[in-house]
């Protein structure tokens, strides 16, 4: 009687390990397509908390510039992972209100902090530019008021 229950118990555990990996082996799968189609678009928009943040943002340059004093719930981030021999792009919009010239100063010299050349951009409109590059590191920085706030956009391509 024993032995009838535990050769049971072995075959009932045996067919679930069998469904369990039937199941199991789709599910990755599947679950490995919808992530590469999730990351093959284009664009994407998110917040720091997002998986994709430490995907597409994390250790990139942009990540390592900071952002300066922004405004709650106006951080967006976008970026691209790279894709053969093109290269990763990653890109931050937020607003704060310090003023469009301290902005650009304060990222001058953030840049200069890590290791890359900054240089000022001839101005559009109302927006000032900054540009700050080095290897394979090519990241533009603008500013713009607006109201009562500043539009600031960091972003670049990432050629490593």
């Amino acid at each position: 009687m024993l032995q009838e229950t535990l050769s049971i118990e072995r075959s009932m555990r045996n067919f679930l390990i069998v469904v369990a990996y039937i199941l199991a082996v789709p599910a990755c799968v599947f679950g490995t397509l919808f992530t590469a189609m999730w990351l093959s678009l284009d664009t994407h928009e998110f917040g720091r908390w997002d998986p994709r943040y430490l995907l597409l943002i994390y250790g990139t340059q942009v990540e390592e510039l900071g952002l300066m004093d922004p405004i709650a719930g106006s951080v967006e981030y976008r970026g691209r992972a790279q894709d053969g021999t093109a290269p990763a792009y990653a890109y931050v919009t937020y607003k704060t209100k310090s003023m469009p010239q301290q902005v650009i100063d304060t990222y001058g010299t953030r840049c200069r902090t890590i290791q890359l050349a900054a240089r000022r951009l001839p101005d559009e409109a109302q927006k000032l530019r900054l540009a700050c590059e080095c290897g394979g590191v090519e990241l533009t920085i603008e500013a713009e008021r607006s109201g009562d706030a500043t539009n600031v956009a960091i972003g670049g391509w990432e050629f490593e």
